[in-house]
């Protein structure tokens, strides 16, 4: 009994200690110095809710351990718990979460693997289907540039040869101009001679009307031709916008391929 008692007071002392460490906020709480405290570890600065009862007698012989019951209680009342639920670890509940945890990730692994390559295969379709509709777009553009080059060399053709009939109109007018201006000259002569001669008077004068009608048929012919000539150059005018118009048309054509040849990079 008396070991015994002397065990119970060791541990009960060892108690006093950490209370008193624990209300002085100590550094170091000498849990390991009996069972008890080692018991009782997680009761009193731990995470259990805990319960101090304090038993006192009203006998004036039990006064000293009245009072230090008392003062152990206030001590006691300075420490402080957190609360907090302790669970109990169930390895084979973890190991099924973690088994459903990695189902779960390879699904969803596997179904972003899928749409991936979905998502390639409408990517690989896109490309051949921009590759076709761009080497369509090249077979049109070679085409409608052949038609334009061909059609370019056709104005080019039209332009040369009107420029040639311009020229033959201008040399005809010339020629007009110059045959105007001999019979003017000859008709001036005349004029001349038939002041010199008065016999010859009615002769001059049928003379100077055949010459006066043939001068304005000459004329006449001189106006229908320079018409003629206004008229080529508007149809000149024409062909020549019609050539820029080609030739824009092609430019466009070529901008096109280009923007074309970008967005398919882009794709790629």
């Amino acid at each position: 009994m008396i070991e015994e008692a002397k065990f119970i007071n060791l541990s009960l002392s060892s108690l006093g200690k950490c209370i008193n460490a624990l209300a002085e906020n100590s550094s170091h709480i000498p849990t390991r110095d009996s069972k008890l405290t080692r018991m009782l570890r997680d009761s009193f600065g731990g995470t259990a809710r805990t319960s101090l009862v304090v038993t006192i007698g009203p006998s004036a012989r039990h006064h000293s351990e009245t009072s230090s019951t008392v003062l152990f209680g206030q001590r006691a009342m300075k420490v402080v718990n957190t609360i907090r639920l302790k669970e109990e670890v169930d390895y084979e509940t973890l190991y099924k979460n973690v088994e459903n945890e990695v189902d779960h990730l390879t699904s969803e692994m596997e179904r972003q693997q899928k749409l991936r390559h979905r998502e390639k295969m409408q990517l690989e379709k896109r490309l051949k289907e921009s590759e076709t509709f761009l080497n369509d777009l090249k077979m049109i553009s070679s085409v409608q540039i052949e038609n334009l080059e061909k059609e370019k060399h056709q104005f080019e053709y039209a332009v040369k040869r009107l420029m040639q009939e311009l020229e033959e109109k201008e040399g005809r007018n010339n020629v007009l101009s110059e045959k105007i201006v001999h019979l003017e000259t000859s008709l001036n002569e005349k004029k001349q001679q038939q002041l010199e001669s008065f016999s010859t008077t009615q002769i001059l004068a049928e003379t100077t009307k055949t010459y006066e009608k043939k001068m304005g048929e000459l004329l006449r012919e001189l106006e229908e031709e320079r018409s003629r000539s206004a008229s080529m150059k508007g149809h000149f005018n024409v062909l020549e916008q019609q050539l820029s118009d080609a030739r824009s048309s092609a430019q466009f054509q070529e901008n096109m391929a280009r923007e074309l040849k970008r967005e398919l990079s882009k794709i790629t």
